[in-house]
């Protein structure tokens, strides 16, 4: 039952799929011989073929009906209201319009597409050439009937309109794969290096470790690149959005993502007998240094240029 029920609804898809088809009858105008019926078959299969149209060959039929016209007897000649008018009569939606004609050794075809309810040139196509075979009239047929199966120019410029859309669609989402796998790419060489993302506002990475074992003046700062030490502005940001966790001496800096870093002293003194560990780190300002107490709850933000101090390096990706 259910085999018999696809078959049934596969069947009413293609009609309804041949019933969205628009009609297009063609004509050959010029000389009728073995070259206009090769030039009106090649233009039928090709409207067949494109799938938008079902085309049929009626250049006997309209040469029939034309002949009745008197006019037509004295000159022969046909204009595109005429031709609108049998094509309601055939019952069609366009009618493509061949002519052929001998100019300068050359055959010159130049067919239009014209639309039976308002008479208007739709579409249009020439070209010209030695028709001297049979694959050469082939191939002048193919083109002029590739280029007009592409549609009325309205058809043609929604169409370039939706393809420009769906390329400009295509290179958004090539862009954004592309900077996705460069931040994927810079996030692993972070983490290669030492680097942890805290998930702070700024996009800051800070280096899990300090980079020496031993504290500097700040004279020899210079050895480091600024653009690798925080900003005062990036040390607060520490600061202020970390959870700060005594470790031994030292802190443990907690970030709004849950990843960690270490803050361990880096010298102490006694005082009146008790023992205090700080911890001091460079920032790129001069004189500024983040400033451990053992009595604090977290460190603060501590201005001095005699200090020894760590480096700590950071990263925005």
């Amino acid at each position: 039952m259910k085999k018999i029920f696809t078959i049934i609804m596969l069947a009413a898809l293609s009609l309804m799929a041949v019933a969205q088809q628009k009609k297009v009858a063609v004509y050959v105008t010029g000389e009728q011989s073995g070259i206009s019926k090769v030039l009106g078959d090649q233009l039928v299969a090709a409207f067949a073929k494109s799938g938008k149209y079902a085309a049929i060959e009626r250049t006997t039929s309209f040469l029939a009906e034309l002949n009745k016209e008197h006019g037509y007897e004295r000159s022969g000649a046909v204009n595109d209201n005429q031709i609108a008018q049998l094509g309601v009569q055939f019952g069609v939606n366009y009618v493509c319009v061949a002519d052929m004609t001998d100019a300068f050794g050359e055959k010159y075809i130049s067919a239009r597409l014209i639309d039976v309810e308002t008479a208007e040139v739709v579409n249009t196509h020439s070209v010209s050439g030695e028709m001297n075979s049979m694959s050469v009239c082939v191939q002048m047929a193919g083109e002029i009937a590739n280029y007009l199966t592409k549609g009325t120019f309205a058809e043609q410029e929604k169409d370039a309109r939706i393809q420009a859309e769906k390329e400009l669609e295509e290179r958004k989402i090539f862009e954004e794969n592309e900077k996705k796998r460069k931040e994927l790419e810079q996030r692993k060489k972070l983490i290669n290096a030492g680097y942890v993302d805290l998930g702070l506002p700024s996009g800051t990475w800070w280096k899990y470790s300090p980079e020496s074992t031993s504290g500097i003046k700040y004279s020899e700062i210079s050895n480091y690149s600024a653009k690798l030490l925080p900003t005062p502005k990036q040390m607060d940001e520490l600061l202020s959005l970390c959870t700060w966790i005594r470790d031994g001496h030292g802190f443990i800096a907690v970030g709004p993502n849950g990843n960690k870093i270490s803050f361990p002293s880096t010298f102490s003194y006694k005082e009146w007998g008790k023992y205090h560990y700080c911890g001091t780190y460079f920032t790129s300002q001069y004189g500024t240094i983040l400033l451990f107490f053992d009595s604090s709850a977290k460190p603060y933000i501590f201005n001095d240029d005699k200090f020894r101090a760590y480096v700590r390096f950071v990263a925005v990706p």
